[in-house]
């Protein structure tokens, strides 16, 4: 691939993940009235880029096996769709960020499909999250310097973070993100030549971490635990082929590194996990009985309301007005769960959907 594709490629793939991660994919993309219009704008550019690339080489439309599990997707969105068309204006969010994150999908395939080289999709993600970080640190930092001060003196203080959300909108979806990142920083410590790479790699993941955990997000850090647990299973599988081609070869002591770092989070995380758990269901409004188990009862009753097409997606707000005060508790435009939440919005089909996807 020539220099100069290569690199206009580059900055379509980052514009593409920036766009999707921290601006137009997010709640704060699609809700603040302010920054739409840029946002849209550069949604236009990047599609408009990738088509002229096309164009320009000649490139092939490729098939994939996931495209009739796509199509069958859009079929059970529609099917969820067209029976609850009162509540269209609601559901037009909720068929942005389908249409979006399918397009997104579609573009970077086709990029990687004709020859775009996949680590440029990693390297693009591990790019957006440092302003994800710094934005994370930006709103911590007041809490934890007042909270180390506090604590220094030797006065009882509760551990009670702000629950950072940085530019992503939400502290559950920082969470999510805040996974990928982390495990992605730590193939690149494993892959890392020189010392000052791996300190900044080392570096990175910490701060991942670290944010992580102020997020206070029980399914972000049940997702670290399965996402390192697949992790470690794929690369020593990778290193168990390359042993069985090339022989036994000793493990690069970066790689033993990364192996002890991994495995010790791992048991330092199942080891402290039951005060970890007292910490976050200790916060105010965080325990099961007074959030997730009213929330989730609503999505079963929905389910159970509508089960062959769901209320329509992103109605799931709307539908827990009716099983709950809105004040005292809090509002919440979604289930909490994932599952949970396309049965109540989007019936049986969905739920099909999702299982063939997954």
């Amino acid at each position: 691939m020539p220099q100069r594709r290569s690199f206009a490629i580059l900055l379509l793939v980052l514009a593409l993940i920036l766009y999707a991660l921290i601006l137009g994919g997010t709640f704060n993309g699609v809700i603040s009235l302010q920054i739409t219009g840029v946002t849209l704008t550069m949604l236009t550019a990047g599609v408009a880029s990738w088509l002229a690339v096309r164009w320009r080489y000649h490139w092939k439309w490729l098939r994939t096996p996931l495209n009739p599990v796509l199509m069958g997707a859009v079929i059970a969105v529609a099917i969820a769709v067209f029976p609850n068309l009162e509540s269209a204006r609601r559901m037009a969010l909720g068929l942005w960020f389908w249409g979006l994150y399918l397009g997104v999908w579609i573009l970077l395939n086709d990029l990687a499909a004709n020859g775009l080289p996949v680590r440029w999709l990693g390297d693009g993600l591990l790019l957006t999250g440092v302003p994800v970080l710094l934005f994370g640190a930006v709103q911590v930092r007041p809490w934890l310097a007042e909270w180390l001060r506090i604590a220094a003196a030797g006065l009882p203080v509760p551990f009670v973070p702000p629950r950072p959300s940085s530019i992503i909108g939400n502290p559950n979806a920082l969470g999510c993100t805040l996974i990928v990142m982390c495990l992605l920083a730590l193939g690149r410590l494993v892959l890392a030549d020189r010392r000052w790479q791996r300190i900044g790699w080392g570096l990175y993941i910490a701060a991942s971490l670290g944010l992580l955990f102020l997020t206070l997000s029980r399914g972000a850090m049940f997702g670290l635990l399965a996402g390192g647990g697949v992790w470690l299973i794929l690369w020593k599988g990778r290193a168990l082929g390359t042993a069985v081609q090339r022989g036994i070869q000793q493990i690069r002591h970066t790689k033993a590194l990364a192996l002890i770092l991994l495995v010790a989070t791992v048991a330092a995380a199942l080891i402290l996990l039951p005060a970890f758990w007292n910490v976050l269901n200790d916060q105010p409004g965080r325990d099961f009985s007074s959030t997730r188990a009213i929330i989730w009862d609503a999505a079963v009753e929905d389910f159970l309301t509508h089960p062959l097409t769901g209320s329509g997606p992103f109605t799931f707000g709307k539908a827990l007005l009716q099983h709950q005060s809105t004040p005292p508790l809090t509002a919440h435009s979604h289930a909490h769960s994932l599952p949970l939440n396309v049965a109540a919005e989007m019936g049986l089909p969905g739920l099909a959907a999702l299982i063939a996807l997954a």
